[in-house]
């Protein structure tokens, strides 16, 4: 491509013509060659120009918008030529700076090409990247820390002219300090360029430069040509407009080239105004032309009318738009608002109707009226008569549907309140509101349940003492009642509710007896019961006490026939405290203190009281006279277990030694099963407080397990030395005794008492017996009848005295029923007989008082 070499301002054939239009056959030859060589040059100079035009036009966008310091690294070339000069500078040093750009030639100071040296040169990328890392980190905080506070003030362009210096000579000299501090921008100016020139001119053509960045004349300087236009006003020009059309491409591609890098900033910064003033067209219009002048005044002048005009039509567009956006928001608010009053009235109307008011049906339909008329004429809803139809039919159906709703709900109020009357009559009670038993709409709507509660209400005011009356009482009133003439049909709704008082009272006594007394007797409750604390345990002993005697009185005036002294909440609350979770010690005083208050009955209140199996043994075995050692070791054996420190046999080697010693004991016992799923897992606590060091596989560890069993059933050994409690031979048969009652006792006292002749040992022995049969010692066959009398009653079968060749024969059995209650049975393998009381019903009798009254 050919070079251009000097490029002038007018074309030279023009010139030429006008110089000598007329001139001789050489000029005539010259011209044109000269117009032939300008043809060929003028393509290529063309595009040239235009591509400094492009240049020039897009760096001084940028400049004036603020985006022309420090590019990104995709535009780090731009950085380096703000700092080191354009390549085609005549003034460029490549020794001075040492950097190239990958070409190995470049124009020297007097305008000749010379040759670059390798070494010269280094990569474009590495230079801009040296660079811009120095001009971030070392050159900036120069200028920043020189010039303080007000550097933050500079524009882009004069905070990267300060920068500039710093970068050339390593500081800001103190002049350009204070001219930048305290001085005008035309002193700033002045101070940058008395800077002077060195490197051959470069620096000095820089400092130009940066002094019209403080100046204010940046742009002026290229001006060359001053026009009027079309509307008498001054215009600069980079070049005249008789310029050939060389020189027009440069102005026309930096026309270009600045209003497309213009425009593109000022349509993204009136996106955002427009964001900011949103449904504000005023607000955004003041703003906007704001933005427009302030970039039109920065402009050049041959560019600024163009842009003037363009932006202007541009914020026009946006007003535009943002006045549509505030007419259609006020078109849809108008239209919500009205919606809105519309669905309110609309369910006023519909409320009014349903209350039945004309005052408030009649202003209510006025007003809805009134806004459907006025939505009507809204714009842009399109709201037709028709549909103002619908709303008041849509406001009348709801009407119907809140009445509806009301009388349901009325319905369910009138039932609840005759529930409740109901209920509170069946305790004896009176419930507010018993007014509604006189409501006719009430008693129309439930008539079954205002009945009902006019027949509760009937019991209470006529027979107040009925509720307090035990069950069976209450029974003898209602059939005494019930042959009784009856006169008017309320009286059969009294009997009617008499019946279901009676029915619901008997089974609230057998349900939970401490609940229902304090029901029955809200006067005179069962005694509550204190938390058991450490300081005054005695407080909570005393207090069982009591509750013990006050249902023992309740179960003997017959108001209940089950044994029961706490409520099922005070069980489930006691029980929470005596959980396998709690400190061994505290369950032991909780059971302690419940056998302490209510003795032998504690065993029942154990049966009540939902918690640890094991600490619910070790209770009712203090309950029935066990030792507290005995309880305190199953709870610490517990303890062990579950802390992995004892090891017990294989559940199979638990189950067969258990199993080998109650199976005959427990058969025939009431809750057998029941009682054996409590009593091994205290076997096996009490087998692991005593079987530290014990190979639970051993022989040793069985005969362990059964003590362990024995011991939990209560066997012990007395003062005398003789075993007492647990399971031993009484007739012949593996027998569960009472805790303190001695087995060979119990077997001599039971043989004694039927009438069995004692039997000896040896020769003498037999002789002793004889004789005592025939002096009359022992009569054989005849039962100590005053013995048996003190115990429960004479043995009897079939209404007969019991033989006493039964128990001779191992044919009697004693089985023990509850605490020291025992009865018996005689037979040989499933042919079974229970032997009875002289009333023919089956004998049970108190085992302890048999042998205290043959002793």
């Amino acid at each position: 491509m050919a070079r251009l070499t000097k490029i002038v301002r007018d074309n030279p054939i023009s010139n030429f013509r006008q110089v000598a239009p007329d001139a001789g056959t050489g000029f005539k030859l010259l011209a044109q060659g000269m117009k032939a060589a300008y043809d060929m040059v003028e393509p290529a100079a063309v595009d040239e120009m235009k591509r400094r035009g492009l240049e020039w036009g897009t760096e001084d966008a940028r400049r004036m918008v603020g985006d022309s310091r420090f590019p990104a690294p995709s535009d780090s070339l731009s950085l380096i030529r703000d700092f080191e000069g354009f390549r085609e500078d005549p003034y460029w040093d490549v020794n001075a700076h040492r950097i190239g750009y990958g070409s190995d030639t470049i124009t020297d100071v007097d305008g000749n090409v010379r040759r670059v040296q390798q070494d010269d040169r280094v990569s474009r990328a590495d230079a801009e990247r040296d660079l811009s890392r120095r001009v971030n980190t070392e050159f900036e905080p120069i200028a920043r820390n020189a010039i303080g506070d007000r550097f933050d003030t500079f524009s882009p362009q004069q905070k990267a002219a300060v920068t500039s210096i710093a970068y050339n000579y390593g500081e800001i000299p103190d002049r350009i300090v204070s001219a930048l501090q305290n001085g005008t921008p035309d002193e700033a100016a002045d101070a940058i360029r008395a800077l002077g020139g060195d490197n051959a001119g470069i620096n000095r053509n820089r400092r130009n430069r940066e002094a019209d960045l403080f100046s204010s004349v940046a742009f002026s300087a290229r001006e060359a040509v001053t026009v009027r236009t079309a509307d008498g006003k001054l215009q600069g020009r980079r070049y005249s407009p008789y310029s050939g059309p060389i020189l027009r491409a440069h102005d026309a591609a930096a026309q270009v080239a600045f209003q497309a890098e213009v425009l593109n900033k000022a349509s993204v910064d009136l996106l955002d105004l427009s964001q900011q003033f949103l449904l504000d067209p005023e607000g955004f219009t003041e703003a906007a032309q704001g933005y427009v002048d302030s970039m039109v005044e920065r402009a050049p002048e041959e560019f600024a009318p163009e842009l003037d005009q363009i932006l202007t039509k541009e914020v026009s567009r946006r007003r535009l738009g943002i006045m549509e956006d505030k007419q259609r928001d006020i078109r849809a608010r108008a239209d919500n608002s009205s919606r809105a009053l519309m669905d309110r009235w609309s369910t006023a109307y519909a409320e009014a109707l349903a209350s039945g008011d004309p005052y408030e049906v009649s202003e209510a339909q006025q007003q809805l009226d009134s806004i459907l008329q006025a939505r009507e004429a809204l714009p842009g809803v399109a709201w037709t008569d028709e549909q103002s139809a619908n709303v008041f039919l849509d406001a009348e159906r709801a009407a119907d549907k809140l009445i509806s709703d009301q009388a349901k709900e009325r319905s369910s109020q009138y039932k609840d309140a005759f529930n409740l009357i109901t209920d509170a009559a069946k305790a004896g009670r009176r419930a507010a509101g018993e007014e509604i038993l006189q409501n006719p709409e009430a008693v129309a709507m439930h008539p079954d349940l205002a009945g009902q509660a006019q027949a509760f209400v009937n019991l209470r005011d006529g027979m107040p003492d009925f509720l307090q009356m035990t069950p069976n009482q209450q029974a003898a009133g209602i059939a005494k009642a019930t042959q009784s003439k009856v006169t008017q049909s309320w009286q059969l709704d009294v009997l009617d509710a008499a019946n279901d008082v009676a029915t619901a009272n008997r089974k609230a006594w057998d349900a939970d007896p401490v609940k229902r007394a304090s029901e029955v007797f809200p006067d005179r409750p069962p005694p509550s019961l204190p938390d058991l604390t450490p300081d005054d345990p005695d407080k909570f002993v005393s207090a069982l006490t009591a509750r013990r005697k006050y249902m023992d009185d309740i179960s003997a005036q017959g108001f209940t026939q089950t044994q029961a002294y706490l409520s099922e909440e005070e069980a489930a609350s006691i029980g929470a405290m005596m959980g396998k979770d709690i400190p061994a010690e505290v369950r032991a005083a909780m059971a302690g203190a419940i056998v302490s208050g209510f003795g032998d009955a504690a065993v029942k209140v154990f049966d009540e009281i939902d918690a640890d199996p094991v600490t619910m043994f070790s209770g009712k075995l203090m309950a029935v006279g066990g030792r507290s050692d005995v309880a305190a070791a199953m709870l610490r054996g517990q303890q062990m277990l579950d802390e992995g420190l004892v090891m017990v046999p294989p559940k199979s080697d638990r189950i067969a030694s258990f199993d080998t010693q109650l199976a005959t004991a427990f058969d025939g016992i009431p809750g057998a099963l029941g009682i054996q799923s409590e009593l091994l897992p205290a076997a096996v606590a009490i087998y692991a407080s005593r079987a530290r060091g014990v190979d639970p596989n051993s022989d040793a560890a069985t005969t362990l397990l059964s003590e362990s069993v024995q011991v939990a059933l209560g066997q012990a050994k007395n003062k005398r030395g003789e075993l007492t409690g647990g399971i031993q031979t009484v007739a012949g048969f593996q027998t569960l005794l009472p805790v303190g009652v001695p087995g060979k006792a119990a077997d001599a006292a039971l043989r004694a008492s039927l009438g069995e002749m004692p039997h000896g040992n040896g020769f003498l022995g037999g002789l002793a017996n004889i004789g005592a049969m025939y002096t009359g010692d022992m009569t054989p066959g005849d039962v100590n009848a005053a013995a048996w009398a003190e115990a429960g009653g004479v043995p009897m079968i079939n209404g007969k005295p019991m033989p006493r060749n039964l128990i001779s024969k191992g044919q009697l059995r004693v089985i023990p029923v509850q605490g020291n209650l025992y009865r018996m049975e005689v037979g040989t393998g499933a042919t079974r007989m229970h032997v009875e009381d002289p009333d023919g019903n089956v004998l049970y009798f108190d085992f302890p008082k048999l042998i205290e009254a043959m002793q």
